[in-house]
């Protein structure tokens, strides 16, 4: 499931100007609680989502669930996750309806945020401690999720509210990548400001 929302993320890459795609993949590079991104493509009829958000944001803590209550937390987050009437408020003039959502919590290696291994368990595996043994040597995790929608009328669609702020209080800003046949669009959402438009 990551690999497909790698998929949709190259898509959208691909569709951007060089500029734009360029800080995207800085943007998405970093781990930084209360920050997460999202990415839109809009290809008539098919409205396409992806969500990326920091452990900590959804469930409190960033490193692999460990004990009992924390794997059940993850369970639980990963089923809101895959509610997504209860995250985005589509125009119902567009008639979306959702087709597909899944979710998954995934590791994510260390980066230029090296927090000097302060969730170092992974003693069996030390010989790894190369890149490459993502799965491994990850301190951190977050979570991914990708939405499909099949739309009646995608043109008509003029905005989505992100409501998920209301699920997620710890999110402060979403960046978010927006392409359509006509548009490209990049900005930053906050609970504050969480309506994006301009399709």
């Amino acid at each position: 499931m990551p690999r497909r929302l790698s998929a949709t993320l190259a898509s959208v890459l691909l569709l951007l100007p060089p500029a734009l795609a360029a800080q995207t993949e800085r943007q998405l590079g970093a781990h930084v609680h209360g920050h997460g991104e999202l990415q839109i493509v809009l290809d008539d009829p098919i409205l396409s989502i992806g969500l990326n958000l920091p452990g900590m944001d959804v469930v409190g803590f960033e490193h692999a669930p460990e004990t009992e209550p924390q794997k059940q937390a993850v369970v639980e987050a990963l089923a809101r996750l895959e509610d997504a009437y209860a995250l985005f408020d589509l125009d119902e003039a567009a008639g979306c309806s959702l087709a597909e959502a899944e979710s998954a919590l995934i590791p994510v290696g260390m980066d230029e945020h090296d927090h000097d291994d302060e969730h170092d368990h992974d003693d069996e595996h030390d010989h790894d401690d190369e890149h490459g043994h993502d799965d491994h040597d990850a301190t951190h995790t977050e979570f991914q999720a990708e939405y499909r929608y099949t739309c009646e009328a995608l043109p008509a669609l003029e905005s989505i509210t992100l409501i998920l702020f209301e699920q997620f209080p710890g999110l402060e800003r979403v960046a978010v990548q927006a392409v359509s046949p006509e548009n490209q669009i990049a900005r930053t959402l906050s609970p504050e400001d969480p309506i994006l438009s301009g399709f």
